[in-house]
């Protein structure tokens, strides 16, 4: 078994990998003491980056960030968050077969909303038979200043199929100064 972990470095997303991944057994599937299991020291190994910033069209940018993964219909779907120069927190998706091929996917902005909106999440929400994306947008006008929104789909491949950002809130809960980084919790039947 091969654990893999996607991590940030100076904003690229990379993979780490354990160099020991899993509990030795002996013959019978016994568990055999291993001292990093009872220690907690093991190593990890890192990957060159998987995904780096791009420039597009003058608009250098220097990060990429928040993934959320899903992987269906035999292909990796990547929604994470790129910030530029000129233009700051986006949502962009990619979809690749392999991890090592990546950083040669097609990335396109989600057209979901305009300005500023970032850190998502996706998932499937099994008893709409919807795909949901959750992440934060700035609102002006509003406090907090940055709220909770949503997009759906049918489709996860088509990332222009994502319906426009909805806030979660008519208008922000009382006594909530600050938040960030929404996530949704499922169950079979309720978000």
């Amino acid at each position: 078994m091969v654990s893999l972990r996607i991590f940030l470095a100076a904003g690229l997303l990379a993979a780490l990998t354990p160099i020991v991944a899993e509990e030795p057994t002996q013959g019978g599937g016994t568990p055999v003491t291993v001292p990093w299991l009872e220690t907690g020291r093991f190593a990890w190994t890192a990957s060159t980056p998987l995904v780096r910033p791009e420039d597009r069209g003058g608009d250098q940018y220097y990060s990429v960030k928040d993934p959320s993964i899903v992987r269906f219909g035999n292909r990796w779907h990547l929604f994470v968050s790129v910030r530029g120069k000129v233009r700051t927190h986006q949502i962009e998706y990619l979809s690749f077969d392999r991890w090592e091929n990546a950083g040669r996917a097609r990335r396109q902005m989600l057209r979901c909303r305009e300005g500023y909106y970032c850190a998502p999440q996706v998932f499937y929400f099994r008893p709409q038979g919807t795909w949901y994306l959750v992440y934060q947008v700035g609102e002006r006008d509003r406090t907090p200043g940055l709220q909770p929104a949503y997009s759906t789909t049918e489709d996860i491949s088509d990332p222009d199929s994502w319906s426009q950002a909805r806030l979660f809130f008519k208008e922000g809960p009382a006594g909530v100064g600050k938040w960030i980084d929404f996530w949704v919790i499922c169950d079979g039947e309720r978000a």
